[in-house]
């Protein structure tokens, strides 16, 4: 190729014959269906770069103008590099005349004290792991913040090896973003613990605040795939910054969460360059994230973490059912949202008040039913006060939905106050005191509200039901029809099933989708919810004190 050609080139085609010489001399060629010899081509399109390609290449050469991070045991996703099982060798032994026993330290000892961290008693192994970690891995190119992970510990893992004296070899691969690392390999454990000098600190560039991650744990295998246990997906929206987090999880490989595959410890700690730009940045929708591996076993590595066992996304049978049941559990949530509507109506109390000063005396006081016979009071009276009645409608709701969660009992399950995201907006930062959570705070008062909560929505739900029952009793009396008339015929049925299956999968899968959105919105996980309530309450105030009346008078005649 000449310079001169790529030089004076503008993005057109061009093609160049490859020359190709086999081993005995000749040189090598395609034949069409003919025979006749057709030259190999190689098609290449050049032309000068742009500042946007530049800007481009240079991130992604040096990530910002930093150097790419070295190739570490922790992106080796193939295992190629482990500790391999020694079979002759002994994980247990007993010391002194109390007969201590003690466990060989795994994957290898401290490298600065390995006297010292070969053998250990359960106790000291457990404690060691809480110990802050001196290795630490760096990956990612973002620069907004940090999200800095620890992998402490598993528990209760289930033995996926068969064999006399053979258990599970667990590691954890994690995936954020577009990257993908693993743990180290702990041998014959179901309970194993990652050591502070091992490969289980990672250190994630953040590129998008709304980004999550997700964890996997697998039984290495070093024959056949490895064999999955169980997954986590951590959101990160509601995360304090500067707060480091013990975490407890429970593991499932069942997409309904049904299993008990055990639980995993992971330590975490969120930062960010700016919290302020961070939050702003979360309005915006997260990029699209693309991982390459370069193998089949990787790849069934990579594809469980960000899947599961069932791929959702693939039209079978297994997936329609996993559909089916999400859209049944969100029948309670309906009848609890009816019930609700049914208590606002009838003027139930709702928010507790405390009246008196010498004599204290609680009362519920129906806010929500007041708040709804004042909007419809205006509404009547002041038509054309509907649009912000619409708008504060919105912005009151959602504001009482994160007053109720932001106060959740179980803290793990709040989400972040409307105060609070307002100050982090205004001041650039976070102004919240240091935080301490005890184990198990608030688990008895959750379970107790949620108790409440489904006894209300099964108690709406028996009335719907019977409600069905006696309708469909009236109108068979008074139609007459007969049974034969509707008989139904089975195998007819599953022809039309099997045929239409695609369908029946992608309108479930949407609708989940668009649930899950929906619940999600509700519920604050995350900053739309934010951005939506300010927009509300500002087009709600817009329209009070605007003549809107006469703004969209004139614009309808304008246009």
């Amino acid at each position: 190729l000449s310079f001169a050609d790529i030089r004076t080139s503008n993005g057109e085609r061009k093609e160049y014959p490859i020359s190709c010489v086999t081993h005995d001399g000749v040189a090598a060629a395609d034949t069409d269906d003919d025979g006749n010899i057709q030259p190999m081509m190689l098609a290449l399109r050049f032309r000068k770069a742009t500042q946007d390609d530049l800007v481009f290449f240079r991130k992604k050469t040096c990530l910002g103008g930093r150097m790419p991070p070295k190739a570490t045991e922790a992106s080796d996703i193939n295992l190629a590099k482990i500790q391999e099982k020694k079979m002759l060798q002994s994980y247990e032994k007993r010391e002194g005349n109390n007969n201590i026993v003690k466990y060989r330290v795994q994957p290898y000892p401290d490298p600065d004290s390995p006297e010292t961290t070969t053998w250990m008693t359960q106790q000291e192994v457990y404690d060691e792991a809480l110990k802050p970690s001196k290795k630490w891995v760096n990956v990612g190119n973002g620069d907004i913040g940090k999200v800095h992970v620890e992998i402490i510990a598993c528990n209760d893992l289930p033995n996926m090896d068969i064999g006399v004296g053979d258990f599970t070899d667990p590691f954890v691969g994690l995936v954020f973003e577009d990257n993908m690392v693993r743990t180290d390999v702990i041998h014959d454990a179901l309970d194993p613990r990652w050591m502070p000098w091992c490969t289980r600190a990672f250190c994630f560039n953040i590129n998008h605040p709304s980004s999550i991650l997700m964890l996997g744990v697998f039984d290495y295998d070093a024959a056949t795939t490895h064999d999955p246990i169980g997954r986590v997906i951590v959101n990160m929206a509601n995360f304090q910054s500067d707060t480091c987090y013990l975490l407890h999880y429970a593991l499932h490989d069942d997409p309904k969460q049904e299993d008990d595959q055990g639980t995993i410890i992971i330590r975490l700690r969120v930062e960010w360059k700016n919290e302020a730009d961070a939050r702003k940045l979360a309005f915006k929708l997260p990029p699209r994230f693309l991982i390459n591996v370069d193998n089949q076993k990787a790849f069934g590595v990579l594809r469980y973490i960000c899947r599961g066992r069932v791929n959702m996304e693939q039209p079978s049978v297994e997936s329609v059912k996993f559909y089916a049941n999400e859209l049944m559990t969100y029948g309670l949530v309906y009848c609890y949202l009816v019930d609700v509507a049914i208590g606002v109506l009838l003027w139930r109390g709702r928010a507790n008040v405390r009246l008196g000063f010498a004599t204290v005396v609680n009362i519920w006081f129906p806010i929500h039913s007041v708040a709804l016979f004042t909007a419809a009071v205006v509404a009547i009276e002041r038509p054309d006060m509907i649009p912000a009645i619409f708008f504060f409608g919105i912005s009151y709701m959602m504001l009482v939905l994160n007053y109720h969660g932001s106060r959740y009992p179980y803290p793990w399950n709040r989400c972040k106050s409307w105060q609070e995201t307002n100050k982090l907006l205004v001041l650039g930062r976070s102004v919240h005191p240091p935080i301490y959570i005890e184990p198990y705070t608030g688990v008895d008062e959750a379970m107790e509200l949620e108790k409440l909560d489904r006894v209300k929505a099964e108690r709406v739900s028996r009335f719907l039901w019977d409600a069905k029952t006696v309708g469909l009793k009236v109108k068979r009396i008074y139609t007459k029809t007969s049974v034969t008339g509707h008989a139904i015929d089975t195998k007819e049925d599953e022809r039309w099933f099997a045929g239409s299956l695609y369908y029946v999968h992608m309108a479930l899968m949407y609708l989940c989708t668009y649930l899950r959105v929906w619940r999600n919105f509700v519920n604050w996980k995350g900053y739309y919810a934010h951005k939506m309530t300010l927009k509300c309450l500002i087009l709600g105030f817009a329209w009070i004190l605007l003549p809107m009346n006469t703004v969209l008078v004139w614009t309808f005649r304008i246009l």
